[in-house]
């Protein structure tokens, strides 16, 4: 089930273009973040959210640090976990902005995302086999929920409208 990551190279692959990934998707989204701005509840809020998120993924790295085998597995499985952490603050803002269907269609991609990341780690450094199929399930999931946020241009229309109202109301 798992032949990539047993390769010497693939945990520290899987980590770094996660890392690589989840960060790009996070550069898509501060254009939107500069023009909404953050208000001092919406940063309260996103920073306790985010300081619980930090918690969960030391408690998952406990699980997995005893099965990592090389050196760069532990920091690149934080890197992983700390894009996620800014993903997910970012997801469920800009949902909470702008309320559209394309803001929820990110939100359910980047949870989703979420969901597969850690059915894959439990799966790979716990031997929990029946978490693969949860990762292939919710893989596919957020990759059709990225596709769809992709090509609603008609919805990226009327996100741009709302964008320059709020721009203008701030």
């Amino acid at each position: 089930m798992h032949l990539f990551f047993e390769r010497s190279w693939g945990v520290e692959l899987y980590l770094a273009l996660g890392t690589l990934t989840y960060i790009l998707l996070i550069i898509e989204r501060v254009p939107f973040m500069k023009v909404s701005g953050f208000k001092k509840s919406s940063f309260s809020l996103a920073a306790l959210f985010s300081l619980g998120n930090i918690v969960i993924l030391y408690v998952l790295s406990g699980f997995v640090e005893n099965q990592m085998q090389g050196a760069l597995e532990l920091p690149l499985f934080y890197c992983l976990g700390g894009s996620l952490i800014v993903l997910v603050s970012s997801a469920f803002y800009y949902n909470f902005t702008l309320n559209s269907n394309r803001s929820l269609l990110f939100a359910l991609m980047v949870t989703g995302f979420i969901i597969a990341d850690i059915c894959a780690c439990l799966a790979y450094f716990n031997d929990y086999e029946g978490l693969w199929y949860a990762d292939r399930l919710f893989y596919a999931f957020s990759l059709g929920c990225l596709i769809c946020f992709a090509i609603d241009s008609e919805g990226a229309r009327r996100e741009q409208e709302d964008i320059d109202i709020l721009k203008d109301s701030l």
